[in-house]
C-alpha cells in the first residue's frame, strides 16, 4: 500500500486489488485513503474458510494455492476496468508470475513492484542458472559450515551455504521452490520493475539487472516511506497507531531517558527467536546494562515448547498479522504467555532500564524518538529501510527468507550494524558496543540516513526515477 499511496499523492488514480479477506481486513482495521484516489476492489479466492488468506500462519503455501486461482477472474476484471477507463499500468508483485504474460496478451503495460531488496531479487533471478549447474536446490543433509560452497552474483559480498535464502535449501521450503522457479523465469515478461530500494545504495546489482535485460525499465524508487519520516521533524499523520495506550506509554518513557542511549528490539508480527534464544537475549540485555524498549510477540504457541522451531515472519505492513499480534499480546500481558517467555524477574530486576510492551508499538514513532541509539531487528527488509532513514545502528537476527541477505548487506556493504547471535555473553558484548556513543557504526548509519533520505526527497535520484515513470504512463 506505501508505493498506491506515494502514486495517489502524485495524481495517479489506483485500483487496489487482492483477495476479498484481505481487503475486508483492512476495511475493519478501519483502511482510510485520507482523499487520495485508491478505490478497494476484492477478488474471491477460492479457498475454504479454514485456509483463508487472512487466517494462516503458513502464508506462503496459501499465497501459491491463490495466486494460481486469481488468473482467470483477474483478467476479467481488468478487461472490464479498462473499458471503464484506459489502464495506464498494472503494477503487481513478483509472486504473481503469470502477470507479465496476460499483460502481454491484454496489451497493458505491466510493472512490477518489489518490496524486498534489490539484492534478493537478484539472487532469485540467477536460481535457474544454479539448478542447470546443478547447484541448487542444496540437498537437506548439506553442510551449512562448508565454506567451499560460494554463491556468487554481481555486486554482492559472496554468500556461503549457512547464508543462502532458505528457499535454496531447507526442506520445509522446497514445496515452495517449484514455484519460485516459475517467478523467476517469468521476471523479464514484464515491462519494468519498481524496487524499494536507493540506487546509489544497490548500484551495481541494479546495473547488473539493466545489462541482463535492456528491454526492460527498471527504477529505484525508495524508501517508500512518508516525507514527513525522511525529515527531522515527523509528523503526527506519518505513523499508524500513535494515539494507543501502548504507544503513549512506551513514548512518554522514552521522553525521560537520554538522547541515543535506548536500544529497541522487535522481531515481527507472527514469528519470535526459540523461547531459549528469548532467554538468552534477555540475559545478555541485563548483564550488558542497556536501556531497552523490547516489543515481545510470541508469533506460534508451538514455538513455546520447542526451541528448534523456525516460524515465518510476515512483512511490518501485513494488517493481519499486526492484528494476531495485538490479540496474542493481550493473552500474553493477562499473563497466560508471559510467564514462559521471558526468564522470571526479568522485568523486575530491570525495572527502570528497560520498558517490554506485549503489545504491538508504533515502530516507526519510536525509530524517530531522539532516546533510541540502535535497533535489535529481525531484519525484514521494512524495518532495515526505517532503520536506516533514522540513522539507528542495527544488530541483525535473520530469521527466515530474504533477512540473512539483509543482515549480510547491511554488516558487510553499507557497515551500519553487525549480526547477532543470540547467545548471552554475544548479546552482552554487541549490545555495549552498539550503544557507545563512540561506535563507527552510529557515523555509518547517519552518513547512510542522509543518502537514503536525500534520494527519497524533491530532486533526488529516487523522486526523480519516480516521477519518470509516471510520466512514461501517460
Amino acid at each position: 500500500m506505501d508505493i498506491a499511496r506515494k502514486l495517489a499523492s502524485l495524481g495517479v488514480s489506483i485500483t487496489f486489488v487482492c483477495t476479498e479477506g484481505y481487503i475486508g481486513n483492512m476495511i475493519k482495521q478501519g483502511f482510510n485513503p485520507g482523499g487520495l484516489p485508491i478505490r478497494l476492489v476484492g477478488l474471491p479466492d477460492g479457498l475454504p474458510p479454514e485456509k483463508s488468506m487472512t487466517d494462516s500462519v503458513d502464508q506462503i503455501n496459501v499465497l501459491i494455492e491463490v495466486t494460481e486461482k486469481l488468473v482467470p477472474s483477474l483478467e476479467d476484471l481488468l478487461c472490464r476496468l479498462n473499458e471503464e477507463d484506459r489502464i495506464a499500468c498494472v503494477l503487481y508483485d513478483f509472486m504473481l508470475w503469470w502477470m507479465g504474460r496476460l499483460g502481454q496478451k491484454l496489451g497493458m503495460p505491466t510493472y512490477i513492484f518489489y518490496a524486498m531488496s534489490a539484492s534478493f531479487f537478484s539472487y532469485l533471478t540467477y536460481i535457474p542458472e544454479l539448478v542447470s549447474q546443478g547447484r541448487l536446490p542444496l540437498e537437506p543433509h548439506t553442510d551449512l559450515n562448508d565454506e567451499s560452497i560460494i554463491f556468487k552474483i554481481p555486486g554482492f559480498p559472496s554468500l556461503h551455504a549457512r547464508e543462502v535464502p532458505d528457499i535454496s535449501w531447507s526442506p520445509n521450503a522446497l514445496c515452495s521452490f517449484d514455484y519460485t522457479m516459475r517467478s523467476t523465469a517469468a521476471w523479464r515478461d514484464a515491462t519494468g520493475i519498481l524496487f524499494n530500494t536507493v540506487y546509489d545504495l544497490e548500484k551495481e546489482v541494479i546495473d547488473d539487472l539493466r545489462e541482463r535485460a535492456p528491454e526492460m525499465d527498471i527504477r529505484a524508487v525508495g524508501p517508500l516511506l512518508p516525507l514527513e519520516y525522511l525529515s527531522a521533524e515527523m509528523a503526527e499523520s506519518a505513523v499508524e497507531g500513535t494515539k494507543s495506550v501502548n504507544a503513549e506509554r512506551c513514548l512518554r518513557w522514552l521522553d525521560e531517558q537520554p538522547e541515543a542511549s535506548v536500544l529497541y528490539i522487535a522481531f515481527g508480527t507472527i514469528a519470535s527467536p526459540s523461547v531459549q534464544q528469548l532467554h538468552e537475549l534477555a540475559m545478555g540485555l541485563e548483564a550488558s546494562k542497556a536501556r531497552f524498549v523490547w516489543v515481545v510477540s510470541v508469533g506460534d504457541e508451538s514455538n513455546l515448547q520447542d526451541d528448534g522451531a523456525e516460524d515465518d515472519i510476515v512483512d511490518d505492513g501485513d494488517e493481519k498479522a499486526m492484528k494476531s499480534a495485538e490479540r496474542k499480546g493481550k493473552q500474553m500481558n493477562d499473563g497466560k504467555l508471559s510467564g514462559n517467555v521471558l526468564p522470571s524477574g526479568f522485568e523486575e530486576r530491570t525495572q527502570g532500564k528497560g520498558l517490554v510492551l506485549w503489545q504491538l508499538a508504533p515502530q516507526r514513532k519510536i525509530l524517530a524518538h531522539g532516546a533510541i541509539g540502535g535497533f535489535l531487528t529481525h531484519c525484514g527488509w521494512n524495518s532495515t529501510l526505517e532503520g536506516m532513514c533514522k540513522g539507528v545502528p542495527l544488530l541483525c537476527c535473520p530469521m527466515f527468507g530474504d533477512q540473512g541477505m539483509n543482515g549480510k548487506w547491511v554488516e558487510e556493504v553499507v557497515h551500519t550494524g553487525k549480526r547477532l547471535q543470540l547467545q548471552r555473553d554475544e548479546v552482552q558484548r554487541q549490545v555495549q558496543q552498539l550503544v557507545d556513543m563512540s561506535s563507527p557504526l552510529r557515523l555509518s548509519a547517519c552518513r547512510l540516513r542522509d543518502i537514503a533520505c536525500r534520494a527519497a526527497l524533491p530532486g533526488g535520484s529516487s523522486h526523480i526515477d519516480l516521477h519518470a515513470f509516471i510520466q512514461n504512463l501517460e
